[in-house]
């Protein structure tokens, strides 16, 4: 069954969708709601940034391929970009982060 497309501003504003679309307000809304977390994020230079854009996550594993940055090694072996991968990713950035950069311990 083909998904039916989004009217313009549904992706953005969910609570626009009507009839059958309404179904897909919670979804739609808990997908935006990963957009702008850490592990749906990541660092590209000012040369390959534009080039990856807001494209497909195909498009943007290609030019990260050309990174630098061993962080992005990680999407070499991705297959997909739902919301578990997301959170995962943050998951794993995040236990990362805390060893790389521990809390201080606290005065006694």
């Amino acid at each position: 069954m083909k998904s039916p497309r989004l009217p313009a501003g549904v992706a953005s504003v969910p609570y626009l969708a009507k009839d059958e679309l309404k179904e897909l307000v919670e979804p739609i809304r808990q997908r935006n709601s990963q957009l702008q977390t850490l592990g749906n994020l990541t660092l590209l230079n000012k040369y390959l940034n534009p080039a990856a854009s807001n494209g497909s996550f195909d498009s943007k594993r290609a030019e990260y391929k050309h990174s630098v940055l061993r962080l992005n090694r990680y999407f070499d072996g991705l297959d997909g970009r739902d919301e578990a991968a997301i959170a995962d990713r943050g998951r794993k950035l995040a236990e990362m982060m805390c060893r790389v950069w521990p809390r201080p311990e606290q005065a006694a």
